[in-house]
């Protein structure tokens, strides 16, 4: 593609093209990032392998892999594939952000906690008492992180001094 977006038109929802990606399923291969950074994305969700964004380099600059839950902390594959109940994801989510709170307070430095929720899995009314308790439990330390979009993220990763994210 010549020109950053060609395939990607601004929709009129939002005005402006998408700068971040999540494939289909997760799927990816060693050349999404470079297509990716060719198509005009900035960052990209697909590579969960840490719990902080990490840059990826490719042939014509670098892209950004903000941190996505694969498995674990994905309501889809928790009831579906691995047969979780309501209540075993809910602990699920509120022992990962608390260890990671804790594993933050520790180490001086900020982490991202992922969790996906789909309103098609979560949106049942029989869960919707487990997801109060969910999103009860993480406002409650809202003076102590940032509830934030991927792409809030990844600009403020952007916009960062050089090297304080460093390149592999």
């Amino acid at each position: 593609m010549s020109t950053p977006n060609a395939a990607c038109s601004p929709p009129r929802e939002e005005g402006k093209a998408p700068k971040g990606w999540l494939g289909p399923f997760i799927s990816q291969s060693a050349n999404t990032p470079e297509l990716l950074h060719e198509a005009g994305f900035t960052y990209m969700l697909d590579w969960f392998f840490d719990e902080q964004p990490q840059w990826f380099r490719t042939g014509r600059g670098p892209i950004l892999a903000v941190p996505y839950p694969s498995m674990e902390l994905n309501d889809l594959p928790a009831f579906i594939n691995r047969g979780a109940s309501d209540t075993e994801f809910t602990s699920m989510v509120i022992d990962a952000f608390d260890q990671q709170l804790e594993d933050s307070d520790r180490h001086g430095w900020p982490l991202v906690c992922c969790i996906s929720i789909h309103t098609f899995l979560m949106g049942h009314p029989h869960r919707a008492r487990q997801l109060a308790r969910m999103l009860a439990h993480l406002t409650a330390q809202r003076s102590r992180v940032w509830f934030a979009t991927p792409g809030q993220i990844a600009d403020h990763v952007a916009g960062l001094p050089a090297g304080t994210v460093a390149l592999p």
